[in-house]
């Protein structure tokens, strides 16, 4: 999927294909707190989708998201993790899931520009 350039514009774009309750109602919030708060859902959703994987063993599951809250505290590259993960999943992951974590990179540049919002 391609979203054009903006990284939140991505978020914006991608959130009705990974949620449906969620992707009805951050849309009505004020521009500045939607941002956020989509990003805060998108992480959240990235972790879950690493956490449901069912060709990642328990041990893997738990590096995989000592290494996510890496990324997200900016200690550890992005792309990397996104790599390494887009490697493991199975069919059960859907398309949509797959794209979100492909660009984990988009979503925390989002994350680490929300403090100088």
């Amino acid at each position: 999927m391609d979203f054009g350039n903006s990284d939140e514009r991505y978020q914006e774009e991608i959130l009705p294909h990974v949620s449906r309750t969620f992707a009805l109602t951050i849309p009505q919030l004020p521009p500045g707190l939607r941002t956020a708060v989509t990003n805060a859902y998108l992480l959240c959703r990235i972790a879950d989708t690493i956490e449901d994987e069912p060709a990642v063993s328990p041990e893997e599951t738990f590096q995989f998201l000592e290494r996510f809250a890496a990324v997200v505290s900016g200690a550890k590259d992005p792309a990397a993790l996104a790599c390494a993960l887009d490697g493991r999943f199975s069919d059960r992951t859907l398309p949509a899931e797959r794209d979100l974590v492909r660009n984990l990179e988009r979503i925390v540049r989002v994350t680490w520009g929300l403090g100088a919002q």
